[in-house]
């Protein structure tokens, strides 16, 4: 069982100009819809960013422009051909991200492996170790 910090991987994005503009690209949006949200309300629902309780969101303060929004997955994968799933993965995925390279493979961010033979039983014992991780970001936040 792998563990593969987030905090630094995130630390990493902001330090390319071309991944910071990526990056931004959900505020610019968010910008956009909160003012339809305020006029008449999104029309258009075409990414997370414009669903009615995000928006509420940011407007109350609980998500500010400094903040960053992530999806945290996880799936069993086949290594080989003849055997049945035998590594599970756990990645996490940007929301901050343009939905058309969100699930890129450059911008999908590895989280955890967890070799098999057998599927993990108790799940949460797994996720533990990254929630810690993050929640320690989260309160002493990420020096970018």
């Amino acid at each position: 069982f792998v563990t593969l910090p987030i905090g630094p991987q995130l630390q990493a994005l902001w330090r390319h100009p071309d991944s910071v503009t990526k990056i931004r690209d959900c505020l610019r949006h968010t910008t956009i819809l909160l003012a339809q949200h305020n006029a008449n309300g999104v029309h258009d629902y075409n990414d997370v960013c414009c669903g009615s309780e995000y928006l509420n969101h940011v407007e109350s303060g609980q998500i500010s422009d400094s903040d960053m929004l992530i999806v945290l997955s996880m799936d069993g994968a086949q290594l080989y051909c003849n055997k049945v799933s035998d590594t599970w993965f756990g990645v996490a995925t940007l929301i901050d991200l343009d939905p058309e390279i969100r699930h890129t493979k450059e911008m999908v961010l590895p989280a955890f492996v967890i070799g098999g033979p057998n599927a993990p039983k108790h799940y949460n014992s797994f996720l533990f170790p990254t929630f810690a991780h993050l929640s320690a970001c989260q309160k002493l936040g990420l020096q970018i």
